[in-house]
């Protein structure tokens, strides 16, 4: 097996797992958290970025399976040491789950030995992988050791050096906009932590740690003539929750103020509801620098000032050729009709699977960005996204992909950086956004 060497982000990597590893925790009754620190919003690296996740989603994925309903499963993410051009990586996943006697620990890593026998009956798995991801952390030059205890838990630490990308552009930020935020939420760790990475994005911020004081907060600063750009706000406030936050604000201030939900939480229990207090978008936690910075960007709908005009971003997509991945065949044509006019040349695909088969199949370097829906039968646009990514093609990791979809709220945009896309568009398509769009990543390619 030969190791990809390609830039990817760390933060990207991490999000896609906790996605799924929280899914699969919380269909279990296990408890989830995860914990990224020491990296100062810089999170871009070199290195085989499928190879890292089958490592973290195989120990991630055994961490829930021999953990019973009310335990508690943690991944902790740290910049342990940094020499010359590399970064030494620490991955921990710690659980309260059934552990291993020490016996069973000597034989953990031998292939096709099972720690218990008995385990794949009581818990629906083998734990045979764990041979496969020592042989993965091995490969790329990594150390794996599991400290185990029976009826305790386990904790795997993986340490792995990554090499920094020292080519990737400059990070995107707010500084010339002048921008000022409220943060409300009960725990002032996050708070500490949000406005950090706000002011990793050139946001001034103020922080409370009550919904009332959010409220009072954003009326008084409105009254006195320095209201703020936008809010953060927490969903579980132990005085007010963050809906009623919403609903309190837009009473006192109207519409105009962008709100922002966050929220540990699965958002289908609230988004209606958050929603019809008028929440304009939703963050899941742990927050990210990138999907923090698209999820500002569309609440604030300050797409088109971002480096080019709709006029310039249509000037150079002429002579461009997108790949364009959409079921609805009205939206195809409105698409198609749109972007021609602009100059550009438009394949069209029906669904992921069909997508993925026109990129596979194409020349490399044949088109210049892909379109994707991210509902669509067969294989959504998630799925074929991180098909495309994971491929073997040249130009695979790099190609620009924009989702679409007709859901605003920003979990969609975390969920499809998530993937490996690189930017985000609401329907109905709005067609200077959508070159803007374009012409920025494609010329950022």
């Amino acid at each position: 097996m030969s190791l990809q060497k390609e830039p990817f982000d760390l933060s990207q990597v991490v999000n896609s797992f906790v996605s799924t590893i929280y899914a699969q925790a919380k269909a279990k009754g296990v408890a989830f958290r995860e914990v990224m620190s020491g990296f100062e919003g810089r999170t871009q690296y070199i290195g085989d970025a499928l190879r890292l996740s089958q490592i973290l989603l195989n120990l991630g994925s055994n961490a829930v399976k021999f953990t019973p309903p009310g335990g508690a499963v943690t991944l902790t993410v740290t910049r342990i040491a940094s020499k010359h051009s590399t970064d030494t990586l620490r991955f921990v996943i710690r659980d309260t789950g059934i552990g291993m006697a020490p016996e069973a620990l000597e034989r953990i890593f031998r292939p096709f030995e099972q720690a218990d026998a008995s385990i794949a009956g009581r818990y629906g798995g083998t734990g045979l992988g764990m041979s496969i991801t020592q042989n993965l952390v091995t490969l790329m030059s990594g150390r794996i050791d599991i400290q185990s205890e029976s009826g305790v838990g386990t904790v795997c630490t993986v340490d792995l050096p990554l090499l920094r990308d020292e080519e990737a552009g400059p990070l995107e930020d707010f500084s010339d906009l002048g921008l000022r935020a409220l943060v409300a939420d009960d725990e002032k760790d996050v708070c500490v932590e949000t406005a950090s990475l706000l002011e990793n994005i050139k946001i001034q911020s103020e922080w409370v740690t009550t919904g009332k004081e959010a409220v009072d907060r954003v009326v008084g600063a409105q009254r006195q003539g320095g209201g703020f750009d936008f809010c953060l706000v927490d969903w579980k406030i132990p005085d007010m929750d963050g809906i009623e936050v919403t609903r309190r604000i837009r009473a006192s201030v109207g519409f105009d103020l962008p709100i922002i939900m966050i929220s540990a939480y699965d958002s289908s229990e609230f988004e209606e509801r958050a929603r019809e207090a008028g929440a304009n978008a939703f963050l899941p936690k742990p927050l990210y620098r990138s999907s923090v910075y698209a999820a500002i960007r569309a609440a604030l709908g300050c797409e088109q000032r971002f480096h080019m005009d709709a006029g310039s971003g249509q000037a150079v997509l002429k002579g461009k050729r997108l790949l364009l991945a959409e079921d609805n065949e009205l939206n195809r044509e409105i698409v198609v009709e749109l972007l021609t006019m602009s100059g550009v040349t438009v394949e069209c695909a029906v669904d992921g699977q069909d997508a993925l088969n026109a990129f596979l199949n194409s020349e490399p370097g044949h088109f210049d960005a892909i379109l994707m829906d991210v509902q669509m039968p067969v294989m959504n646009g998630y799925e074929a996204t991180r098909r495309i990514r994971t491929s073997q093609r040249p130009d695979g990791a790099a190609i620009p992909i924009i989702a679409t979809t007709a859901n605003a709220f920003s979990d969609d945009i975390s969920a499809a950086l998530a993937a490996g896309m690189n930017a985000h568009v609401s329907k109905p398509i709005d067609i200077g956004q959508l070159c803007a769009v374009l012409a920025r990543e494609i010329a950022q390619r």
